[in-house]
């Protein structure tokens, strides 16, 4: 577990390739004096905005980027999904989106049981879980 804030979004930054501590600032919208201070342990708190870009852009957990708890990724055992890249309506996307981050605290039998119904599920067929 990465316990500090600044080594979290040094290890997001360095992980995802953004590359310098300025293309990191470009990305967030904010000054490189507010990254360098982020990094260098001296904010303890991202903004909401700031909080709001990384989870969107990186499909990171706000839970993991906050206290570290938890998986980085919104992903499960299978990889890590991107709804941009689906045919899912806008609409459904936020909710997709929540379910998925909360089957990360489901108990892997649960996880695998639906994986498996999943797989076996015909487009115009009803899953009940």
């Amino acid at each position: 577990m990465i316990k500090t804030l600044n080594l979290r979004i040094k290890y997001i930054r360095l992980t995802y390739k953004i590359g310098s501590q300025q293309d990191l600032a470009n990305i967030l919208g904010v000054k490189l004096s507010r990254v360098k201070s982020i990094e260098s342990g001296k904010v303890k708190k991202l903004t909401p905005t700031e909080l709001d870009i990384l989870v969107q852009k990186y499909k990171i957990s706000s839970q993991w980027i906050l206290t570290g708890k938890g998986t980085m990724n919104l992903k499960n055992e299978w990889g890590t999904y991107n709804l941009d890249k689906a045919n899912i309506k806008e609409e459904d996307k936020e909710q997709i989106s929540n379910i998925i981050e909360l089957l990360q605290y489901a108990p892997n039998e649960f996880k695998d049981n639906l994986y498996a119904r999943l797989l076996n599920f015909k487009r115009d067929a009803t899953l009940e879980i």
